[in-house]
This record gives structure tokens, C-alpha cells and sequence, in this order.
């Protein structure tokens, strides 16, 4: 059965190469300067598949040129030059290691929160029921050699009171994510001993780790205990893949060396421990390509970039994985330039995804079909090595109009 989804617009059609740009965010999710070759066309109708890939998009009207096509820079040329430009828009920043560039919570004891209201829906109350239903199927990887992996957070909670998630709810939580055929799960940090928790999850589960440290400014400390915890689980390293060491911390003001100095000071703790797999660090693709040192090997076994389309207000959703995909070409070029040791030039979307509440960007919608529709066309560009982002809804995040108010509604199995 082939259902049809209609995203009525005015559309523009648009074929793009993003120069990322820097601004200060706290999300440090990367807004982006795109030149745009750009058609007008009338409502846009997308037929999805059962497994929730477009197959067929018709418009209202035949498409035509708009005058004076901007000619599109190639990849390599943004890598070569990379320098942030202005207008930066404001995001939110964690401060604690445990979610993807989101503060992370003090930890208070204290009584459960009351419920959360029901995530709103932006502009898109009306697509049928079905497709909360098949929803996380169709948003994994599934069947691919490389697979897709999904991001996870050990708090429950809200921006008021956070409590540190219980061994059975991870439990439950994982095995929630391996149903829906995503291979690996992202972990940010060692808060809420959450190393020890996810190893055991993850264990029963059947699912890898890519596990993580959050600090910059104590990487052996920190490394020191993420290898405490994977000791403590009993279950050893097989089932860990990656570590990453800090999230976004050039966006939020750290130097390229700074970074280079904390993978190597990490390094210096795993391999004597016994880990041998990747150490990387993970930044967003814009704070990569102005800074392409953080390419090479010393910053990284391979490229991480956190690639956010939503922060790109000329990228509405069925245009998300031309997006990605096209940050990861230019993210490519940077590695083949300056990460001449490596045998392959590796990029790894650590983090990405599209949010089903907030306030929308321009052209990007937040709402659960926008959801849909984005991830769909993430896996049309993308068949492996990519994160996305989250796995549940994030309440305890602090919401602010720099990120659109969507920081807490980025969960992909939710309902």
C-alpha cells in the first residue's frame, strides 16, 4: 500500500551548496548561508511509500526558472575558504556532558514531575494517523551495512527538576530503539553514571555504543572515569565503537587546540585501557570547514559534524538530506585536504534530525509530517553513518527563542 502525503505550497524548489557560517549558539545547531538556484512551482504533492521514502513529487504547475540563477560554489571551494559570516542566531549550549550540545541538568532528588503536555504540532494537525504508527520504522536505517544510529539522554525531568533515569527504564528505552532497527546508540557524557547504565542496556539490547566525554577542560579526568564505568558494567569494550571527546566546543568558544590537546590527552587514557577504536571529537560542520584543522587525524579518526537543516531557514523539510548530504561533501574535501594520513576520508553525522514543535525558521516547519518528510529525504541522500537526533524528547533542555522554542520536541520514537 502506498499512502500520499500532500505539503501544499507555493513551492520553492531550490538546489543549493551551503557555505556554513559561525554565530554563538547555545543549541549550536549551525544556521547557514546558502546560495540557491531557485524555481517557482505550484502545490507540491510527495507520494511516500509504505517504508516512508518519497517516490514522486507533482506540482500544481509546471516549474520554471527564476532569473538569474546564482551559480552554486562546489564543496571544495567552501572547504578551502570557510570563513564564518554574520547574522549569527543564537542557540541553546550544554553545559553538562550529557546531551547533544545541551546543558546538562544539575541532578536533584526529588519527586517525578507532574506529566508533560502533549508535544505541540506547528501547522500540520492534519495528516492521517498512520504515520505515528509506522513513524519509527520508516525513520530508521534499516537493513544497511552501516546502519543508522539515534541519540539518547539519562534524564528524565524537566527544566525545573531533572532526575538521573533508572537502569529499568534504559532497559526499556533501548530495547525500544533496537525494535525499530537502529544498530547504535549515542551517549554524551559519564553524568548519572550513565556509561555504566547504557553498557548494560545496550548489552541486552543487541545494539552498539558510541559512548562520550563532555568536557574539554578535564579530558583525562573524565576519560579516567567513562573507562571506570565500562569496568564496572561487566561488559567490556566489544560492544563500543567511538568515543567522543566534547560536543560543539569550537562553536561555543574553544580553540582548534584546545580540542586537538583533549583527544590526544583521551588517546593517552584509552589505549592503555584496552580501547583501540575510534577516538573523535564532534563540532558542528560550519566550525569544521572555517577551522579545517579539526580535519586532520590529530583532532579525530575520522570526521564528526553535528549537521542540523532545521537551522537553515532556506531548507524546508523535503529538502533536509540534499542539505546534509552536500555538508558532508564539503566536510569530505576538507578531510581529502588536510587529513592525509587517513586511508578514507570518513564523515559521521553525529547529530541530526528535525524538531516536531517550536516556531518556524523561514522555510523549515517544525510539526510531526515535517519530521517525517525530513528524515525520509535524510535517508534518500544519506544510507549510512548518520545519528539522528533524539531518540525521546528532551524536557529538561532549557527553551529559548534562539532555537525557535523546538529544544524539547526532537524526539523521533515518540507516540
Amino acid at each position: 500500500m502506498k499512502t500520499v502525503y500532500a505539503f501544499a505550497a507555493a513551492a520553492l524548489l531550490q538546489l543549493a551548496v551551503a557555505q556554513p557560517h559561525g554565530h554563538a549558539n547555545a543549541h549550536k545547531k549551525r544556521d547557514t548561508q546558502v546560495v540557491w538556484e531557485t524555481v517557482q512551482a505550484g502545490d507540491a504533492i510527495v507520494y511516500v511509500d509504505e517504508k516512508g521514502v518519497p517516490y514522486k513529487t507533482e506540482y500544481g504547475s509546471s516549474p520554471t526558472p527564476a532569473a538569474a540563477p546564482v551559480p552554486a560554489p562546489a564543496p571544495a571551494a567552501v572547504e578551502a575558504k570557510a570563513t564564518p559570516a554574520p547574522a549569527p542566531v543564537p542557540a541553546p549550549a550544554p553545559e553538562v556532558p550529557a546531551a547533544p550540545a545541551h546543558p546538562s541538568p544539575a541532578v536533584n532528588v526529588a519527586p517525578p514531575p507532574a506529566a508533560a503536555p502533549p508535544t505541540p504540532e506547528v501547522d500540520v494537525n492534519a495528516g492521517p494517523v498512520e504515520v505515528n504508527q509506522r513513524y519509527a520504522s520508516s525513520a530508521a536505517g534499516i537493513s544497511r551495512a552501516n546502519g543508522y544510529g539515534i541519540s539518547w539522554t539519562p534524564f528524565n525531568g524537566d527544566e525545573g527538576v531533572t532526575t538521573c533515569k533508572p537502569q529499568e527504564q534504559a532497559n526499556d528505552e533501548f530495547r525500544k530503539i533496537a525494535a525499530q532497527h537502529f544498530i547504535s546508540i549515542r551517549v554524551y557524557g559519564t553524568t548519572c553514571n550513565q556509561i555504566e547504565v547504557a553498557m548494560k542496556a545496550a548489552q541486552q539490547a543487541g545494539v552498539q555504543l558510541m559512548l562520550g566525554i563532555f568536557e574539554l577542560n578535564n579530558a583525562a579526568a573524565d576519560t579516567r572515569e567513562l573507562v571506570r564505568q565500562v569496568e564496572a558494567s561487566g561488559v567490556g569494550w566489544g560492544i563500543v565503537h567511538t568515543i567522543t571527546v566534547g560536543n560543539e566546543d569550537v562553536e561555543k568558544g574553544s580553540s582548534a587546540g584546545d580540542v586537538i590537546n583533549a583527544v590526544g590527552a583521551a588517546r593517552s587514557v584509552l589505549r592503555p585501557s584496552g580501547f583501540q577504536g575510534a577516538v573523535v571529537h564532534v563540532e558542528t560542520q560550519g566550525a569544521i570547514l572555517a577551522h579545517p584543522e579539526l580535519c586532520s587525524e590529530a583532532a579525530g579518526d575520522y570526521i564528526a559534524a553535528n549537521i542540523h537543516p532545521f537551522f537553515s531557514s532556506g531548507t524546508p523539510a523535503l529538502m533536509a538530506g540534499r542539505f546534509v548530504a552536500q555538508q558532508v561533501g564539503a566536510l569530505r574535501a576538507c578531510s581529502r585536504a588536510h587529513g592525509r594520513k587517513r586511508r578514507d576520508h570518513r564523515v559521521v553525522v553525529t547529530e541530526t534530525g528535525w524538531p516536531t514543535g517550536g516556531n518556524p525558521n523561514g522555510l523549515a516547519l517544525p510539526g510531526r509530517l515535517h519530521q517525517f518528510a525530513a528524515i525520509a529525504s535524510i535517508k534518500m541522500h544519506m544510507p549510512n553513518d548518520v545519528y539522528l537526533y533524539s531518540a525521546f524528547n528532551n524536557r529538561w533542555l532549557k527553551n529559548n527563542g534562539g532555537t525557535f522554542n523546538a529544544e524539547h520536541f526532537w524526539g523521533i520514537l515518540e507516540g
